[in-house]
């Protein structure tokens, strides 16, 4: 029987805030996931945290989708919401069924 080593990080703990709005604090725990050895898998807990920003989701998740033993728990519904829009592209529809077609003469 193999025996599978686990981390848990408690983002209150690193990050010291139920309130995650920046880059920097993801950098935070990015530096603190890559401190721990490639074959464990992690758990970033984000129990007591209420909002995360999009720009912390982004830099979180771009940063952590080169392990694929990383798992985010006790996450909310808005941080949930927040994670799944900042990794989504924009997506940008024109339309032009309105358009006024005016010809110009020389």
């Amino acid at each position: 029987m193999v025996l599978h080593m686990a981390e848990i990080l408690q983002v209150y703990d690193i990050i010291k805030s139920d309130t995650l709005r920046s880059r920097q604090a993801a950098c935070n725990i990015v530096d603190t996931i890559f401190e721990i050895p490639p074959t464990e898998d992690v758990y970033i807990d984000f129990n007591n945290i209420i909002f995360a920003s999009r720009s912390f989701c982004h830099e979180l998740l771009t940063a952590i989708k080169q392990r694929k033993n990383v798992h985010l728990v006790n996450t909310n519904s808005e941080i949930k919401k927040m994670c799944d829009v900042a990794t989504k592209k924009p997506e940008i529809i024109f339309d032009f069924s309105n358009e006024k077609k005016v010809l110009l003469e020389n």
